[in-house]
């Protein structure tokens, strides 16, 4: 059984992971493939022993991006049902960056926003949705998360952006990203879209051109 898989719902093998890979048919959880996509995410194969010192981050400007994703995408969710957690992933790796994590507080809630929202279009890519087992947050969130972690350009464990007003938040997440010490992060100076986005990409349930 891979460890990593069972307590983040991701594993950077992917299939060819030589562990097993549990898949519950229902959960609570839903897990959301890279749905906040920032100028970070146009960065292709990073790779083991990436120096992503080389790419300067405006950590105030991604926060802000965050905010408005987090704002534009959380009502959509809360009509299927009563939310306990939400959780983005703020990773490098490219199996865990932008992942969105949504716990219902019952099994219902989660059958219903995966029916509702698989599938659809936000912001010109296709929505697809898992469920996931995770439950105990702790052991899924780095416990370095919002500080200097040694492994951060290739942690395994979620590292996940602060929700404005500190929405669900836990009390062993750390300090928010921005007061890190070990250098900016990811703003990629080579340009690129803004990545902002409108509530009525959400409405979306045919094919969307993708960004460019």
């Amino acid at each position: 059984m891979c460890t990593f898989f069972l307590k983040t719902g991701a594993c950077k093998y992917g299939p060819t992971c030589k562990r097993a890979h549990i898949v519950p048919l229902v959960s609570e959880t839903i897990l959301v493939d890279q749905m906040f996509r920032d100028q970070y995410s146009r960065i292709k194969n990073v790779a083991k022993g990436f120096d992503d010192s080389l790419i300067e981050i405006d950590e105030e400007e991604v926060q802000k991006k965050y905010d408005e994703f987090y704002e534009d995408v959380l009502p959509e969710f809360e009509k299927y049902g009563k939310i306990s957690q939400f959780k983005c992933c703020n990773n490098l790796v490219p199996h865990l960056r932008g992942n969105l994590y949504i716990q219902y507080v019952d099994v219902v809630s989660a059958i219903r926003a995966y029916i509702e929202m698989d599938n659809r279009f936000y912001a010109g890519y296709q929505i697809r949705i898992h469920f996931s087992l995770i439950k105990d947050w702790k052991q899924a969130i780095c416990a370095y998360n919002g500080q200097a972690c040694p492994k951060y350009s290739e942690c395994n464990f979620l590292h996940v952006f602060r929700n404005p007003n500190g929405a669900y938040s836990l009390p062993f997440e750390g300090r928010s990203r921005e007061k890190r010490t070990d250098g900016p992060r990811h703003h990629h100076q080579g340009g690129g879209q803004s990545g902002e986005h409108s509530r009525s990409c959400l409405l979306y349930t045919s094919p969307s051109p993708r960004d460019s």
